[in-house]
């Protein structure tokens, strides 16, 4: 007897099968969700090279990237208020993770405090000296012949002009050993998406990437097996 047949004859034990399998799956997705462990090492094949590659990434590697966009609500990034905005906002990250951002924000206030002569150069002292500058010297400053316009261009959106831009990348380095521990990364980040993801007067932050992210994604993934499941025993019953 062939497989069709066997179906035929046997339509209510497959029907049962298929419900029972279904039901299967939903319940170890609610109570597991969907088990993730990516890792590099196992997409690599196993050899000499390799292992180099993996012992020079896991003994060097001191830090890793969690990216923030930064979005201008009025269309401009490098006016003062957003500038403003985003340093206030990288202080705060600052104080709860001792990590310093790096920005478009940080590249202009520091230029403006080593132009005034000034000694220091924390985060008050960048906050202090935008303060008391106007969007016709960010301006200027934007061209005048020393300023790294094209290497500033990769911390901006595709639109900027050489005086405006609708976003910006605030760049967010962290410890590379929490790579290690999903936990703690996870707890690090979300300490930086709770601040960046906050309501801003001037701009709206997004953050782009980390375990956080990556989680995140996986629980709309699980939700949504969740969902397609049932209805795909719906279509087959």
């Amino acid at each position: 007897m062939d497989a069709g047949n066997f179906v035929v004859k046997h339509r209510k034990k497959g029907m049962a099968a298929i419900i029972f399998i279904t039901l299967l799956f939903l319940s170890i997705i609610s109570t597991n969700g969907i088990k993730y462990e990516f890792d590099e090492k196992g997409f690599l094949p196993d050899d000499s090279v390799v292992e180099t590659n993996e012992r020079i990434l896991n003994e060097y590697r001191n830090e890793y990237l969690v990216p923030v966009l930064a979005i201008s609500k009025d269309g401009n990034i490098l006016d003062k208020n957003n500038l403003l905005e985003m340093l206030k906002i990288e202080k705060r990250v600052y104080e709860n993770t001792g990590v310093a951002p790096m920005s478009i924000a940080d590249v202009i206030s520091s230029i403006f405090l080593s132009l005034g002569n000034a000694s220091e150069s924390d985060y008050d002292s960048k906050i202090k000296v935008m303060e008391n500058v106007g969007n016709d010297d960010i301006k200027t400053l934007l061209n005048l012949p020393f300023f790294p316009q094209q290497y500033m261009s990769l911390m901006l959106s595709r639109d900027f002009d050489g005086e405006r831009a609708e976003a910006a990348i605030i760049g967010i380095s962290l410890d590379g050993s929490l790579l290690e521990d999903r936990e703690k990364a996870k707890e690090n980040e979300s300490i930086i998406y709770d601040i960046a993801e906050g309501e801003h007067e001037y701009t709206r932050m997004a953050v782009l990437g980390g375990e956080t992210i990556l989680e995140n994604i996986m629980n709309e993934n699980t939700r949504s097996l969740s969902i397609l499941l049932p209805l795909s025993l719906i279509f087959v019953v």
